[in-house]
């Protein structure tokens, strides 16, 4: 579909999933698990291959039980989005930065795409099925800059100060 032929509607729907995506990466980096199950439909599925594939209620506590102490960053980039009525299909570009704890920590970067399906439910966007796709991937020691360590800084939980400074973002 060409940029003439967007209505206000597709906008709309458009600017809803990318707020969707937006979302999902906050959870998942914050470790705010309880706000991930409104994300998804009913019946919803989370592939990300060999590492994990089934429902979505458990792919979140699967997230739960194995990311541990690790900080993460999901960043989103370039989306792909083709909408028919109440379903939509999306490729999402994606980088993720994984940093795992220990002496040296680990940077694990990957660049890759979610290829997602969603739908329309009771007004909302929700995700019906996504499948991971990594394009790439870097490892490396991790070493905090010494640059950053006047800044404010970020945590995987509810003391992140995203949570004090931004309470308009809580659901």
């Amino acid at each position: 579909m060409s940029a003439e032929r967007f209505t206000l509607q597709d906008l709309a729907d458009r600017a809803e999933i990318a707020d969707l995506l937006a979302r999902y990466s906050r959870a998942v980096d914050r470790r705010d698990f309880a706000a991930l199950p409104a994300l998804y439909a009913p019946g919803a599925v989370q592939d990300h291959g060999e590492a994990f594939c089934g429902e979505a209620a458990l792919f979140i506590e699967w997230l739960r039980q194995t990311m541990g102490t690790m900080k993460t960053q999901h960043l989103v980039a370039n989306m792909l989005i083709a909408i028919d009525g109440t379903e939509a299909q999306g490729e999402i570009y994606t980088i993720n930065t994984h940093i795992f704890p220990g002496e040296p920590a680990t940077q694990m970067t990957a660049g890759g795409r979610y290829l997602d399906h969603y739908v329309k439910r009771e007004g909302r966007w929700l995700f019906a099925r996504r499948r991971r796709v990594i394009d790439w991937s870097r490892e490396e020691p991790a070493r905090p800059s010494p640059y950053t360590t006047r800044s404010a800084q970020g945590t995987c939980g509810p003391d992140d100060p995203s949570f004090e400074e931004l309470p308009l973002l809580a659901d």
